[in-house]
């Protein structure tokens, strides 16, 4: 629930502002053609809002529920699911570079929220009987939350370089903001009694004698 309520709020942000970013994309497309399509996804977006809100949260709570589930099947990371050899098409070349947008993300937020991230893992192996949990296995972890904005627009059919800007106002409105999100869900578990005593991991800063610090802020 507090993972639905956080993620609502953050998607409401990401909508009102899609329109104004795509319209200044738009503004400055190369020629008429390029200015028509971010015209049309701007509408197509907004006509797929509510679906695109539903699948997310749909993804969210699955997320949690395999977690719950301990018969669930485990082990193979879904990074992994389109390995195999295949010719390269160009569908399957904007799909790259979708994934690399995605994946991108995930790296940029497993590093700034470490510490955080850290303590989750922890705590939640407890719940999990003990087994340590890999990064795409943590409930609402910023792969679990890329992946599910990523699984939501899958039936949007706009160009690539549109997805692209999503995923940047993605970062910007959800992603960067779920520090505080993560913050709580330790506290919760806290409170639970579980690990209340851990201690909080350290970064330190390269090159410098200064104290360690919990990890980089943006």
């Amino acid at each position: 629930d507090m993972v639905v309520i956080f993620s609502n709020s953050q998607l409401t942000e990401l909508f009102e502002h899609a329109g104004a970013a795509l319209l200044d994309f738009a503004e400055r497309a190369e020629n008429n053609t390029i200015q028509g399509r971010f015209f049309e996804a701007m509408g197509l977006i907004q006509r797929r809002r509510v679906e695109i809100e539903h699948i997310f949260r749909r993804e969210i709570s699955q997320g949690f529920d395999n977690f719950g589930n301990r018969n669930a099947v485990r082990g193979s990371d879904p990074n992994d699911a389109n390995a195999g050899g295949f010719e390269m098409s160009l569908v399957e070349q904007d799909e790259m570079e979708e994934s690399v947008a995605s994946e991108n993300l995930i790296i940029k937020a497993n590093a700034n929220y470490f510490p955080e991230l850290y303590a989750l893992s922890q705590r939640l192996a407890v719940v999990n009987g003990g087994r340590k949990l890999k990064d795409y296995e943590i409930p609402a972890g910023p792969h679990h939350l890329v992946h599910a904005f990523r699984h939501a627009m899958k039936g949007l059919e706009v160009e690539v370089r549109i997805k692209v800007i999503l995923y940047a106002l993605f970062d910007k409105f959800v992603v960067k903001q779920a520090e505080s999100l993560y913050d709580e869900f330790n506290s919760n578990l806290k409170d639970a009694g579980i690990l209340p005593n851990l201690k909080p991991v350290h970064i330190r800063a390269e090159n410098t004698s200064q104290t360690p610090y919990s990890g980089p802020k943006q």
